[in-house]
Order: structure tokens, then C-alpha cells, then sequence
């Protein structure tokens, strides 16, 4: 984000932020996934991680090309990544809750 002051317009700036920044909070649901306890449902880990997977790839790149490539017509496909990042937060959650240590 430093180097890309300096090539891009403020307000796209803060859109890049907003990308990484949503980029690093899904490390902790991976980071969650991967602790969960053996006896933790396999179907919801699943989801949760294909959730985690798609919905940072759709939200965080089209933040990422929206800023880079101003490409503005890409920012409707942010909301499907967030949509799949909540499911992946809420299947992720479940899986805690019903895990059996």
C-alpha cells in the first residue's frame, strides 16, 4: 500500500486497505479451522474453508483490481464475497459449537 500512494488516487487507496485488511482477518478462520478439535463435523470445516477461500478471492481482488485497474463495475461482485465470508464466519462458529473434544 506504501508503493501504491505514490500510482493511485486516495480514495482507491483505501479501497486497496479495506481489501488486505479483510485478506488478513480470513488467516484467523483459517487459522480457527485449523485448530478445531478431532471430533469437530467435517461437512462444516469444509464449508466454512471453501467459503473462506471463494469469498476472500471475490471480495478482496475486487477490491484489489477495483483500486489497481479502476475498474469500477467489478465492485458488484464484492457483496457475493462478503455474502460467502459471513456463511464461512457462521459455519466456522457452528462447527465450534457442536465440536466434541
Amino acid at each position: 500500500a506504501h508503493l501504491l500512494k505514490n500510482y493511485i488516487a486516495p480514495e482507491l487507496l483505501d479501497t486497496y486497505k479495506t481489501g488486505t485488511s479483510y485478506h488478513m482477518f480470513q488467516v484467523c478462520g483459517f487459522l480457527a479451522l485449523a485448530v478445531m478439535p478431532t471430533g469437530t463435523s467435517k461437512l462444516k470445516i469444509q464449508i466454512a474453508g471453501t467459503c473462506f477461500t471463494l469469498g476472500t478471492i471475490l471480495f478482496s481482488g475486487s477490491l484489489y483490481l477495483l483500486s489497481l485497474l479502476s475498474l469500477k463495475w467489478i465492485g458488484a461482485i464484492t457483496p457475493i464475497g462478503g455474502t460467502l465470508l459471513i456463511i464461512g464466519w457462521a459455519s466456522t462458529a457452528l462447527a465450534a459449537i457442536d465440536s466434541k473434544p
